[in-house]
């Protein structure tokens, strides 16, 4: 294309970054996924005592700046044999091992309860905070999920350390047939364990256009938009014209607007630059009503642009 600018590391680091952290949100921020999540992902006990129908997303989020390069989060509120509770999803980008995750959790627990004090300061007992870990990296995840164990071991000491479980969800490790719940957490779930793996164009991918075509008609052209934004900024440019061609034949759309209308989508996400992609879910996330706060968070765009937005200026 002329005139485009060859990315650099930063560029694509913040793509990454920033395409990751708008994937996870638009579809970790829907209940229906967050519940599946909880259902078939983490301890079976958890999904027994919950009352999943309680399930209600918070609007705050406690990533701190020094480590939004790293991570993202998202928060429901839920009640659990009749208590207050939270689930804290934390999602990892860089897709490596890191330590220090457990540790961030810890300190974003702190924060939720500090939280909980502020807006119920009558309170005597805390709430449960159910930590999860999405880790999606290509090694196995080392670093255990018992906070205690990064501790020195010393028996002596040990009614001194705080311990608690991390809920580990190794994305890249769950079986294909493990991937169960509604078409949404299927989509969201296959394409974060294949987005990295040389077996994509072969395997991952017909999956995920597998369950596109199982989405009513009216919705494939949404979830296919999702899809393609999140692939072409993620995957080698060498291989987009095998997915171009792989949607053009595999696809199951009907209707001739319906076609024109996919195919324009394959343009745009192809030559669509990351400023445009964040700006367009900004303003999806301004129509349900989300507030500047959250929006600056997920899309990484200025207060200043998203009132721009709000107002209408493209």
């Amino acid at each position: 294309m002329p005139g485009k600018r060859k990315k650099t590391g930063k560029d694509k680091e913040k793509i990454t970054r920033v395409t990751h952290n708008m994937f996870y949100h638009e579809f970790m921020s829907r209940r229906d996924v967050a519940a599946d999540t909880i259902k078939n992902f983490l301890s079976s006990d958890l999904a027994r005592i919950t009352d999943l129908r309680t399930l209600k997303l918070d609007k705050d989020h406690y990533v701190s700046d020094e480590f939004k390069e790293r991570y993202s989060d998202i928060t429901y509120t839920a009640k659990i044999r009749g208590k207050d509770a939270y689930f804290y999803f934390l999602f990892e980008h860089k897709s490596y091992n890191d330590k220090s995750a457990l540790f961030q959790i810890y300190q974003y627990r702190n924060c939720i309860w500090d939280n909980y004090r502020n807006q119920n300061p009558k309170a005597t007992i805390l709430p449960i905070v159910i930590p999860v870990l999405f880790y999606h990296g290509r090694e196995k995840w080392r670093y255990g999920t018992e906070f205690g164990n990064m501790f020195q071991d010393i028996p002596e000491l040990k009614k001194y350390i705080t311990n608690f479980t991390v809920e580990l969800v190794d994305m890249s490790r769950i079986p294909d047939q493990k991937i169960q719940g509604c078409l949404l957490t299927q989509l969201c779930f296959l394409a974060v364990k294949y987005i990295k793996r040389p077996d994509f164009l072969e395997k991952g991918f017909p999956e995920l256009i597998r369950i596109i075509n199982s989405f009513p008609e009216r919705n494939k052209v949404k979830r296919l938009h999702y899809i393609l934004q999140y692939l072409f900024y993620n995957i080698d440019e060498k291989k987009h014209d095998d997915i171009t061609e792989k949607v053009k034949q595999d696809l199951d759309i009907g209707g001739e607007e319906m076609r024109t209308i996919a195919d324009k989508l394959l343009d745009e996400g192809r030559s669509e630059g990351i400023e445009q992609g964040c700006e367009k879910t900004a303003v999806n996330m301004i129509k349900k009503g989300m507030d500047d706060a959250t929006i600056r968070e997920i899309t990484g765009l200025s207060l200043k642009r998203i009132k721009e937005l709000k107002t209408g200026k493209r």
